[in-house]
């Protein structure tokens, strides 16, 4: 073998290892490679590699996360049960579950991990500060297919089911809705399912779960259509006399955290401190389940019996596997 090709298939064993994960070498190319010499050929293959490779990001999340110390965590909203603003600080479901993922992270990296929240007021902003990079996790989401072509969902947390709030007297079926003002959020897979579902409705799309809120509590509105958790959780303020209804949901979808595409370390770790909040809870831990029933099991506005919050968590936990905790 002269020098010339053995540079040659060097260079071209190195840009095979960088792009065969996205250029397929089909039978053409191949042919090519046998019959083609010299650095002519070693010129097309460079220009066939920037035509075919996308561009890979110079470090992942968990990477940015443990040199940094400090995990960007997005906030959807100010609304219970997932997140709200107090003071100067958030507090909800949903923050207390980033918080237990900075732990495992900050196990992990063995150095402090700051947790750092970036407000957003919807589903869309979490996803595209995540997809920029800004963000490194949003938790309080709800499983969408759609969107899990963009990004990764951890397992869930809690499991949310579509439902209204209504004045009472309108059960919530499809023949009720027909020819109401219905407020959603824009974008949210409750305001999708709906217009599935119930499509004779009137559909007002709102930007954020707040301005959905205040709609309903100024009257703009007498039906708001959402997750079943977030209603519950708000009712009392903005129409206590409402009914959340119907009785079984229109659709139902876990609510779980969101992290960029292929990152599975962080989605390991992410998945791990998940699995021990939804473990402990079930093997009664005290401060785990202090910690859930706060926001959504017995005597939270949500009011979840704890018997079936167990049972989700031990059916999402069978899904993997049992964690032991020590």
């Amino acid at each position: 073998m002269n020098p010339g090709q053995s540079v040659f298939i060097t260079i071209f064993h190195r840009l095979t290892l960088i792009c065969a994960y996205k250029v397929k070498l089909d039978d053409l190319l191949i042919g090519i490679l046998m019959k083609t010499r010299g650095i002519a050929f070693v010129g097309s293959l460079f220009a066939l590699a920037a035509l075919t490779a996308q561009p890979v990001s110079a470090e992942t999340s968990m990477e940015s996360v443990v040199r940094s110390g400090k995990l960007n965590a997005v906030v959807i909203g100010d609304e219970l049960p997932f997140a709200s603003k107090s003071d100067a600080d958030f507090k909800g479901l949903a923050i207390d579950v980033v918080a237990a993922v900075k732990n495992e992270l900050q196990a992990f990296a063995g150095k402090a991990i700051r947790l750092n929240a970036l407000q957003v007021n919807s589903v869309q902003d979490a996803k595209d500060a995540l997809l920029s990079g800004k963000a490194d996790i949003a938790c309080g989401v709800a499983y969408s297919w759609e969107r899990a072509m963009l990004v990764d969902y951890t397992i869930p947390f809690a499991l949310g089911g579509v439902r209204v709030l209504a004045p009472s007297g309108n059960d919530g079926t499809p023949a009720s809705l027909a020819g109401k003002t219905v407020g959603v959020i824009k974008d949210t897979v409750a305001a999708q399912t709906l217009e599935t579902a119930a499509p004779q409705a009137n559909y007002v799309s709102y930007d954020s779960p707040a301005a959905a809120l205040a709609a309903m509590r100024s009257g703009s509105v007498d039906i708001l259509g959402g997750d079943s958790l977030w209603l519950k959780a708000n009712k009392a303020r903005v129409a206590a006399n409402a009914d959340i209804v119907p009785i079984v949901p229109y659709g139902r979808s876990g609510i779980a955290c969101i992290i960029p595409e292929n990152n599975s370390t962080m989605l390991n770790y992410s998945n791990i401190a998940i699995g021990k909040i939804l473990q402990g809870y079930v093997n009664d831990v005290a401060p785990v389940q202090a910690m859930v029933n706060r926001w959504i099991g017995p005597g939270s506005a949500v009011n979840l019996k704890q018997d079936l919050i167990k049972a989700y968590y031990a059916t999402v936990l069978s899904t993997a596997a049992q964690l032991s905790l020590r």
